[in-house]
Protein backbone atom coordinates (compact mmCIF):
# COMPACT_ATOMS: atom_id res chain seq x y z
CA UNK A 1 0.00 0.00 0.00
CA UNK A 2 2.99 2.28 0.55
CA UNK A 3 3.69 2.03 -3.18
CA UNK A 4 0.18 3.33 -3.90
CA UNK A 5 0.81 6.34 -1.69
CA UNK A 6 4.15 7.07 -3.33
CA UNK A 7 2.65 6.79 -6.80
CA UNK A 8 -0.34 9.01 -6.04
CA UNK A 9 2.10 11.38 -4.37
CA UNK A 10 3.70 12.08 -7.74
CA UNK A 11 0.80 14.42 -8.38
CA UNK A 12 2.53 16.94 -6.13
CA UNK A 13 5.12 17.26 -8.93
CA UNK A 14 2.49 17.31 -11.69
CA UNK A 15 -0.98 18.26 -10.41
CA UNK A 16 -2.51 17.56 -13.83
CA UNK A 17 -1.44 13.92 -13.76
CA UNK A 18 -4.18 11.31 -13.43
CA UNK A 19 -3.36 8.15 -11.49
CA UNK A 20 -5.58 5.16 -12.19
CA UNK A 21 -5.49 1.73 -10.60
CA UNK A 22 -5.80 -1.30 -12.87
CA UNK A 23 -7.46 -4.64 -12.18
CA UNK A 24 -6.93 -7.81 -14.16
CA UNK A 25 -4.07 -8.90 -16.36
CA UNK A 26 -3.06 -12.02 -18.25
CA UNK A 27 -2.22 -14.15 -15.21
CA UNK A 28 -5.57 -13.31 -13.61
CA UNK A 29 -7.38 -15.15 -16.38
CA UNK A 30 -10.98 -14.51 -17.35
CA UNK A 31 -13.18 -16.82 -15.29
CA UNK A 32 -13.37 -14.75 -12.10
CA UNK A 33 -14.29 -11.63 -14.08
CA UNK A 34 -16.84 -13.54 -16.09
CA UNK A 35 -18.46 -14.70 -12.85
CA UNK A 36 -18.38 -11.20 -11.38
CA UNK A 37 -20.00 -9.57 -14.43
CA UNK A 38 -22.71 -12.23 -14.77
CA UNK A 39 -25.37 -10.75 -12.46
CA UNK A 40 -26.44 -7.29 -11.35
CA UNK A 41 -25.77 -8.13 -7.70
CA UNK A 42 -22.22 -9.40 -8.32
CA UNK A 43 -21.44 -6.37 -10.45
CA UNK A 44 -22.76 -4.11 -7.69
CA UNK A 45 -20.54 -5.81 -5.10
CA UNK A 46 -17.51 -5.29 -7.33
CA UNK A 47 -18.35 -1.65 -8.04
CA UNK A 48 -18.84 -0.93 -4.34
CA UNK A 49 -15.43 -2.39 -3.53
CA UNK A 50 -13.81 -0.41 -6.35
CA UNK A 51 -15.32 2.86 -5.15
CA UNK A 52 -14.13 2.22 -1.60
CA UNK A 53 -10.64 1.33 -2.80
CA UNK A 54 -10.29 4.40 -5.01
CA UNK A 55 -11.48 6.68 -2.23
CA UNK A 56 -9.11 5.10 0.29
CA UNK A 57 -6.02 5.51 -1.85
CA UNK A 58 -6.82 8.72 -3.71
CA UNK A 59 -6.79 7.35 -7.24
CA UNK A 60 -8.41 9.16 -10.15
CA UNK A 61 -10.15 6.19 -11.72
CA UNK A 62 -9.95 2.59 -12.86
CA UNK A 63 -8.46 0.71 -15.80
CA UNK A 64 -10.23 -2.57 -16.57
CA UNK A 65 -7.78 -5.20 -17.83
CA UNK A 66 -10.08 -8.19 -18.21
CA UNK A 67 -8.19 -10.62 -20.47
CA UNK A 68 -10.60 -11.36 -22.07
CA UNK A 69 -14.41 -11.33 -22.04
CA UNK A 70 -15.87 -14.44 -23.72
CA UNK A 71 -12.38 -15.99 -23.94
CA UNK A 72 -9.95 -17.97 -21.78
CA UNK A 73 -12.64 -19.54 -19.60
CA UNK A 74 -15.29 -16.89 -20.14
CA UNK A 75 -18.72 -17.33 -21.70
CA UNK A 76 -20.29 -15.72 -24.79
CA UNK A 77 -22.54 -13.60 -22.56
CA UNK A 78 -19.43 -11.79 -21.28
CA UNK A 79 -19.57 -9.46 -24.27
CA UNK A 80 -22.92 -8.03 -23.17
CA UNK A 81 -22.10 -8.26 -19.47
CA UNK A 82 -18.90 -6.27 -19.98
CA UNK A 83 -20.98 -3.48 -21.52
CA UNK A 84 -23.27 -3.54 -18.47
CA UNK A 85 -20.31 -3.50 -16.08
CA UNK A 86 -18.76 -0.50 -17.83
CA UNK A 87 -22.09 1.34 -17.92
CA UNK A 88 -22.73 0.76 -14.21
CA UNK A 89 -19.19 1.78 -13.28
CA UNK A 90 -19.61 4.99 -15.28
CA UNK A 91 -22.86 5.79 -13.50
CA UNK A 92 -21.00 5.63 -10.19
CA UNK A 93 -17.77 7.26 -11.36
CA UNK A 94 -19.46 10.33 -12.79
CA UNK A 95 -20.47 11.29 -9.25
CA UNK A 96 -16.80 11.58 -8.32
CA UNK A 97 -15.31 12.86 -11.57
CA UNK A 98 -13.24 9.69 -12.01
CA UNK A 99 -11.88 8.25 -15.24
CA UNK A 100 -12.77 4.82 -16.60
CA UNK A 101 -10.60 3.08 -19.18
CA UNK A 102 -10.11 -0.46 -20.47
CA UNK A 103 -7.10 -2.37 -21.78
CA UNK A 104 -8.17 -4.41 -24.79
CA UNK A 105 -6.81 -7.09 -27.09
CA UNK A 106 -5.05 -6.58 -30.41
CA UNK A 107 -6.52 -9.73 -31.94
CA UNK A 108 -9.36 -9.32 -34.45
CA UNK A 109 -11.02 -12.53 -33.26
CA UNK A 110 -11.03 -11.34 -29.64
CA UNK A 111 -12.17 -7.87 -30.67
CA UNK A 112 -15.17 -9.44 -32.37
CA UNK A 113 -16.05 -11.90 -29.60
CA UNK A 114 -15.26 -9.80 -26.52
CA UNK A 115 -16.13 -6.18 -27.20
CA UNK A 116 -19.23 -4.30 -28.32
CA UNK A 117 -17.22 -1.23 -29.26
CA UNK A 118 -20.21 0.95 -30.16
CA UNK A 119 -21.60 0.51 -26.65
CA UNK A 120 -18.33 0.53 -24.72
CA UNK A 121 -17.15 3.86 -26.12
CA UNK A 122 -20.25 5.54 -24.70
CA UNK A 123 -18.91 5.03 -21.18
CA UNK A 124 -15.14 4.64 -21.48
CA UNK A 125 -12.80 7.62 -21.48
CA UNK A 126 -10.15 5.68 -23.40
CA UNK A 127 -9.52 2.25 -24.87
CA UNK A 128 -5.93 1.13 -24.31
CA UNK A 129 -5.06 -1.22 -27.18
CA UNK A 130 -2.44 -3.77 -26.14
CA UNK A 131 -0.77 -3.73 -29.55
CA UNK A 132 1.98 -6.25 -28.88
CA UNK A 133 2.47 -10.02 -28.47
CA UNK A 134 1.55 -10.56 -32.11
CA UNK A 135 4.22 -13.26 -32.32
CA UNK A 136 6.18 -15.32 -29.82
CA UNK A 137 7.64 -18.71 -29.05
CA UNK A 138 4.14 -20.19 -29.39
CA UNK A 139 4.58 -19.84 -33.16
CA UNK A 140 6.64 -22.29 -35.16
CA UNK A 141 8.68 -19.49 -36.71
CA UNK A 142 10.25 -16.18 -35.77
CA UNK A 143 8.08 -13.10 -35.83
CA UNK A 144 8.15 -9.57 -34.50
CA UNK A 145 6.50 -8.78 -31.18
CA UNK A 146 4.77 -5.64 -32.50
CA UNK A 147 5.20 -4.96 -36.23
CA UNK A 148 3.80 -1.65 -37.39
CA UNK A 149 2.79 -3.00 -40.81
CA UNK A 150 2.53 -6.39 -42.51
CA UNK A 151 4.93 -8.01 -44.97
CA UNK A 152 3.96 -8.81 -48.53
CA UNK A 153 4.92 -12.49 -48.11
CA UNK A 154 2.70 -13.10 -45.08
CA UNK A 155 -0.49 -15.14 -45.25
CA UNK A 156 -3.82 -13.32 -45.17
CA UNK A 157 -4.23 -14.27 -41.51
CA UNK A 158 -0.75 -13.10 -40.56
CA UNK A 159 -1.32 -9.78 -42.33
CA UNK A 160 -3.76 -8.95 -39.53
CA UNK A 161 -1.04 -9.39 -36.89
CA UNK A 162 0.30 -5.85 -36.83
CA UNK A 163 -0.42 -2.47 -35.29
CA UNK A 164 -1.92 -0.84 -38.38
CA UNK A 165 -4.36 -3.69 -38.94
CA UNK A 166 -5.40 -3.64 -35.29
CA UNK A 167 -6.06 0.09 -35.24
CA UNK A 168 -8.00 -0.18 -38.50
CA UNK A 169 -10.15 -2.93 -36.99
CA UNK A 170 -10.99 -0.78 -33.97
CA UNK A 171 -11.86 2.22 -36.10
CA UNK A 172 -14.06 0.11 -38.36
CA UNK A 173 -15.76 -1.35 -35.26
CA UNK A 174 -16.89 2.15 -34.34
CA UNK A 175 -14.23 3.43 -31.96
CA UNK A 176 -13.61 7.19 -32.24
CA UNK A 177 -9.93 7.80 -32.97
CA UNK A 178 -9.60 10.24 -30.06
CA UNK A 179 -10.59 7.50 -27.59
CA UNK A 180 -7.98 5.00 -28.80
CA UNK A 181 -4.65 4.86 -26.98
CA UNK A 182 -1.94 2.85 -28.74
CA UNK A 183 0.03 0.44 -26.57
CA UNK A 184 3.81 0.34 -27.04
CA UNK A 185 5.94 -2.53 -25.75
CA UNK A 186 9.21 -1.96 -23.91
CA UNK A 187 10.26 -5.57 -24.44
CA UNK A 188 10.90 -8.19 -27.08
CA UNK A 189 9.90 -11.76 -27.78
CA UNK A 190 12.68 -14.34 -28.00
CA UNK A 191 13.08 -17.46 -30.13
CA UNK A 192 15.55 -20.29 -30.59
CA UNK A 193 16.19 -20.87 -34.27
CA UNK A 194 15.84 -24.37 -35.65
CA UNK A 195 18.75 -23.57 -37.95
CA UNK A 196 21.28 -20.93 -36.94
CA UNK A 197 22.12 -20.46 -40.61
CA UNK A 198 18.57 -19.27 -41.29
CA UNK A 199 18.13 -16.27 -38.96
CA UNK A 200 15.64 -14.16 -40.89
CA UNK A 201 12.07 -13.14 -40.20
CA UNK A 202 9.65 -16.11 -40.36
CA UNK A 203 12.54 -18.58 -39.93
CA UNK A 204 11.63 -21.96 -38.36
CA UNK A 205 11.98 -21.91 -34.57
CA UNK A 206 11.91 -24.29 -31.62
CA UNK A 207 9.04 -24.64 -29.11
CA UNK A 208 11.17 -23.19 -26.31
CA UNK A 209 13.07 -19.91 -26.30
CA UNK A 210 15.37 -18.19 -23.79
CA UNK A 211 15.03 -15.82 -20.85
CA UNK A 212 16.83 -12.78 -19.51
CA UNK A 213 18.69 -12.39 -16.20
CA UNK A 214 16.18 -9.97 -14.67
CA UNK A 215 12.74 -10.76 -16.08
CA UNK A 216 13.51 -14.51 -16.10
CA UNK A 217 10.63 -15.43 -18.39
CA UNK A 218 11.20 -17.86 -21.24
CA UNK A 219 10.43 -16.13 -24.52
CA UNK A 220 10.70 -12.60 -23.11
CA UNK A 221 13.42 -9.96 -22.77
CA UNK A 222 12.93 -6.49 -21.35
CA UNK A 223 14.45 -3.67 -23.38
CA UNK A 224 16.90 -3.20 -20.50
CA UNK A 225 18.10 -6.77 -21.09
CA UNK A 226 18.17 -6.32 -24.86
CA UNK A 227 20.23 -3.14 -24.85
CA UNK A 228 22.55 -4.61 -22.22
CA UNK A 229 23.29 -7.53 -24.53
CA UNK A 230 23.98 -5.09 -27.35
CA UNK A 231 26.30 -3.12 -25.08
CA UNK A 232 28.18 -5.89 -23.26
CA UNK A 233 28.20 -8.41 -26.11
CA UNK A 234 29.00 -5.89 -28.82
CA UNK A 235 29.77 -7.36 -32.21
CA UNK A 236 28.20 -10.71 -31.34
CA UNK A 237 24.62 -9.69 -32.03
CA UNK A 238 23.51 -8.84 -35.56
CA UNK A 239 20.90 -6.06 -35.55
CA UNK A 240 18.52 -6.00 -38.51
CA UNK A 241 15.95 -3.36 -39.47
CA UNK A 242 12.89 -5.09 -40.96
CA UNK A 243 11.65 -2.47 -43.40
CA UNK A 244 8.16 -3.84 -43.97
CA UNK A 245 7.49 -4.11 -40.24
CA UNK A 246 9.33 -0.83 -39.51
CA UNK A 247 10.99 -2.44 -36.50
CA UNK A 248 14.26 -4.17 -35.55
CA UNK A 249 15.24 -7.68 -34.63
CA UNK A 250 18.57 -9.13 -33.61
CA UNK A 251 20.18 -12.55 -33.60
CA UNK A 252 23.26 -14.33 -32.32
CA UNK A 253 23.97 -17.98 -33.09
CA UNK A 254 20.55 -19.63 -32.66
CA UNK A 255 19.09 -16.85 -30.47
CA UNK A 256 16.61 -14.39 -32.04
CA UNK A 257 14.75 -11.38 -30.60
CA UNK A 258 12.09 -9.13 -32.17
CA UNK A 259 11.72 -5.89 -30.22
CA UNK A 260 11.09 -2.15 -30.37
CA UNK A 261 13.74 0.54 -30.01
CA UNK A 262 13.60 4.34 -29.99
CA UNK A 263 13.41 4.49 -33.79
CA UNK A 264 10.49 2.09 -34.17
CA UNK A 265 8.67 3.70 -31.25
CA UNK A 266 9.06 7.10 -32.89
CA UNK A 267 7.45 5.68 -36.01
CA UNK A 268 4.55 4.30 -33.99
CA UNK A 269 4.03 7.62 -32.24
CA UNK A 270 4.00 9.34 -35.63
CA UNK A 271 1.52 6.77 -36.90
CA UNK A 272 -0.78 7.31 -33.91
CA UNK A 273 -0.64 11.06 -34.34
CA UNK A 274 -1.32 10.81 -38.06
CA UNK A 275 -4.65 9.14 -37.26
CA UNK A 276 -5.54 11.52 -34.44
CA UNK A 277 -5.46 8.84 -31.77
CA UNK A 278 -5.92 9.88 -28.16
CA UNK A 279 -2.41 8.99 -27.05
CA UNK A 280 0.03 6.19 -26.37
CA UNK A 281 0.66 4.00 -23.36
CA UNK A 282 3.59 1.73 -22.53
CA UNK A 283 4.02 -1.75 -21.13
CA UNK A 284 6.00 -1.28 -19.09
CA UNK A 285 8.38 1.32 -17.71
CA UNK A 286 10.19 -1.20 -15.50
CA UNK A 287 11.68 -2.85 -18.60
CA UNK A 288 13.07 0.39 -20.00
CA UNK A 289 16.75 1.04 -19.25
CA UNK A 290 15.84 2.72 -15.97
CA UNK A 291 19.43 2.68 -14.67
CA UNK A 292 21.01 4.06 -17.83
CA UNK A 293 23.48 1.19 -18.13
CA UNK A 294 23.26 1.11 -21.94
CA UNK A 295 23.99 4.77 -22.52
CA UNK A 296 27.41 6.36 -22.79
CA UNK A 297 25.92 9.34 -20.95
CA UNK A 298 24.19 7.05 -18.40
CA UNK A 299 20.87 8.48 -19.61
CA UNK A 300 17.96 6.75 -17.90
CA UNK A 301 14.65 5.69 -19.51
CA UNK A 302 15.79 6.11 -23.14
CA UNK A 303 12.57 4.72 -24.64
CA UNK A 304 10.30 6.79 -22.44
CA UNK A 305 12.35 9.90 -23.15
CA UNK A 306 12.31 9.21 -26.90
CA UNK A 307 8.52 8.89 -26.86
CA UNK A 308 8.17 12.07 -24.84
CA UNK A 309 10.45 13.91 -27.24
CA UNK A 310 8.44 12.66 -30.21
CA UNK A 311 5.14 13.69 -28.64
CA UNK A 312 6.01 17.20 -27.59
CA UNK A 313 8.81 18.41 -29.86
CA UNK A 314 7.38 18.16 -33.37
CA UNK A 315 3.93 19.54 -34.12
CA UNK A 316 3.87 20.92 -37.66
CA UNK A 317 2.99 18.18 -40.11
CA UNK A 318 2.65 14.48 -40.63
CA UNK A 319 5.86 12.60 -41.53
CA UNK A 320 5.99 11.90 -45.24
CA UNK A 321 7.06 8.27 -44.73
CA UNK A 322 4.16 7.28 -42.46
CA UNK A 323 0.99 5.96 -44.08
CA UNK A 324 -1.90 4.55 -42.03
CA UNK A 325 -2.59 1.64 -44.37
CA UNK A 326 0.33 1.33 -46.81
CA UNK A 327 0.10 -0.58 -50.07
CA UNK A 328 3.68 -0.23 -51.24
CA UNK A 329 5.89 -3.28 -51.74
CA UNK A 330 8.24 -3.64 -48.74
CA UNK A 331 11.95 -3.38 -49.26
CA UNK A 332 14.53 -5.92 -48.14
CA UNK A 333 15.84 -6.02 -44.60
CA UNK A 334 18.76 -3.82 -43.63
CA UNK A 335 21.50 -5.24 -41.44
CA UNK A 336 22.61 -2.43 -39.15
CA UNK A 337 25.81 -4.29 -38.37
CA UNK A 338 26.99 -2.00 -35.58
CA UNK A 339 26.07 -0.57 -32.23
CA UNK A 340 23.81 2.47 -32.45
CA UNK A 341 24.73 5.40 -30.27
CA UNK A 342 22.20 7.33 -28.20
CA UNK A 343 21.53 10.19 -30.59
CA UNK A 344 20.95 7.96 -33.60
CA UNK A 345 18.05 6.29 -31.81
CA UNK A 346 15.99 9.46 -32.19
CA UNK A 347 15.31 10.32 -35.84
CA UNK A 348 14.27 13.78 -36.94
CA UNK A 349 10.55 13.61 -37.76
CA UNK A 350 7.88 16.25 -37.74
CA UNK A 351 4.55 15.29 -36.28
CA UNK A 352 0.96 16.41 -36.39
CA UNK A 353 -0.09 19.14 -34.04
CA UNK A 354 -2.70 18.22 -31.46
CA UNK A 355 -6.07 19.85 -31.63
CA UNK A 356 -6.78 20.70 -28.01
CA UNK A 357 -4.97 21.42 -24.79
CA UNK A 358 -6.78 18.48 -23.21
CA UNK A 359 -5.44 16.06 -25.81
CA UNK A 360 -1.98 17.56 -25.48
CA UNK A 361 -2.02 16.79 -21.77
CA UNK A 362 -3.07 13.26 -22.58
CA UNK A 363 -0.28 12.80 -25.09
CA UNK A 364 2.30 14.04 -22.63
Amino acid sequence: MEAFERFVGLKTQNPKMKVLVAVGGWTEGSTKYSNMARTASSRRAFITSVVDFIKTHGFDGLDLDWEYPANRGGVPEDKENFVLLVKELRQEFVKHGWMLTAATAASKSILDSAYDIDELVKNLDYIHIMAYDYHGKWDSHTGHNAPLYSREDESDEEKSFNVAATVKNYLEAGAPAHKLVLGLGFYGRTFLLSDANNPGIAAPSQPSAFAGPYTREDGFLGYNEICEKQTTEGGLWNIVWQKAHQAPYMFRDNMWVGYDDAISLNLKVAYAQSLGLGGVMVWSIDTDDFKGVCSRQRARFPLLMAINKALVAHKEKRPTDIAPFPTQKPEVDLDVGQDIDDSSHIPSFTFLSLDTEENFARWR
